[in-house]
C-alpha cells in the first residue's frame, strides 16, 4: 500500500481552496484564463467593439493631420487624442468587465474627466477654424462657461455612482448642467456665432476645400504628364540611337 506525504496532500488542499475562493470572488477568471467570451455578453462584445474603432479612428485622425488645411490641423490633434485617451482607457475597461462582470465606474470616470475637457476644446478650435479671418477673434468665456459646466456633469454623475451623494441628487444637478451645455450650443453664444457664418461664408469654406483638392488633382496630373513626356522623348531618343547604329551599319556594308 502507497504512502501519501502529509505535507503534499496539505499543499494540494490549500491550492484548491484558493483556486475555490478566485473562481466564488471573480465569475469571470476561467473565461479570462481561457480568452473566450458567452456570445450573449453584450457588454463585453461591446467593449471589443468600441476598443479597435478607437484605435482605428486615432490613426486616421492624426493622417488627417497632414491632408487639412493648416487652420483645422489643431482640431484633427485634439480628435486623434480624444480616441486614444478612450482606446487606452478601454483596453482596462474590458478586461475588469471580463474579470468581474462588474462596471468598470472608476475607469469610465477617468477617462471622461481626460476626453470631456478635450472636446469642449475641439468645439472651440472648431468655432476658430469656421470664424472667417475678417471676424474678430473669438474670446475665451465660452470655453471655460463649458468646460466649468461639463466638469460639474462629471463630478455630480461620479457622486452619485458612487454614493458619496443621494443618486436622485446627483443626477438631477448632472441634468442640469447638461441642460445647460446644450442650451449654449443650440440657444446661446456659441449659436450666435454659427449664425454669423452666412450660407455665402458657408459656400467660401467649402470652396477652399474644394480649391484645395482641386490644386492637388492639378498637380498630380501635371506631374503624371510631365512622367510621360519623360517617358516618350526617352523612347524617341532610344529610337533615334537605334536608327543611327542601323545606317552606320549599313554604311561600313557597302563601305
Amino acid at each position: 500500500m502507497s504512502s501519501y506525504d502529509p505535507r503534499a496532500l496539505a499543499q494540494v488542499n490549500t491550492e484548491l481552496d484558493q483556486l475555490t475562493r478566485t473562481l466564488q470572488t471573480r465569475p469571470g477568471f476561467l473565461r479570462q484564463l481561457a480568452q473566450l467570451m458567452a456570445e450573449d455578453d453584450h457588454v463585453g462584445l461591446s467593449f471589443l467593439l468600441v476598443t479597435g474603432l478607437m484605435l482605428a479612428s486615432s490613426v486616421f485622425f492624426f493622417f488627417q493631420v497632414f491632408l487639412v488645411p493648416r487652420r483645422w490641423a489643431n482640431s484633427m490633434i485634439v480628435c486623434g487624442l480624444v480616441t486614444f485617451v478612450a482606446w487606452h482607457h478601454y483596453m482596462y475597461m474590458k478586461d475588469v468587465w471580463a474579470d468581474t462582470l462588474r462596471a468598470p465606474t472608476i475607469y469610465r470616470y477617468m477617462d471622461w474627466l481626460i476626453t470631456v475637457p478635450l472636446q469642449v476644446i475641439e468645439f472651440f478650435l472648431i468655432l476658430s477654424a469656421a470664424n472667417p479671418v475678417d471676424r474678430e477673434i473669438l474670446g475665451y468665456n465660452l470655453f471655460f462657461r463649458l468646460l466649468f459646466a461639463s466638469m460639474l456633469m462629471l463630478t455630480f454623475g461620479y457622486m452619485g455612482e458612487t454614493g458619496v451623494m443621494e443618486r436622485w441628487v446627483a443626477f438631477v444637478a448632472g441634468m442640469f448642467m447638461w441642460v445647460y451645455i446644450v442650451w449654449e450650443v443650440y440657444m446661446g453664444e456659441a449659436a450666435r456665432i454659427a449664425q454669423r457664418l452666412s450660407l455665402l461664408e458657408a459656400k467660401k469654406l467649402i470652396a477652399q476645400f474644394g480649391v484645395n483638392n482641386q490644386d492637388d488633382d492639378n498637380k498630380a496630373q501635371d506631374e503624371r504628364s510631365a512622367i510621360k513626356m519623360q517617358i516618350a522623348e526617352s523612347k524617341n531618343m532610344a529610337a533615334m540611337q537605334g536608327t543611327s547604329v542601323r545606317l552606320f551599319g549599313c554604311g561600313c556594308r557597302w563601305g
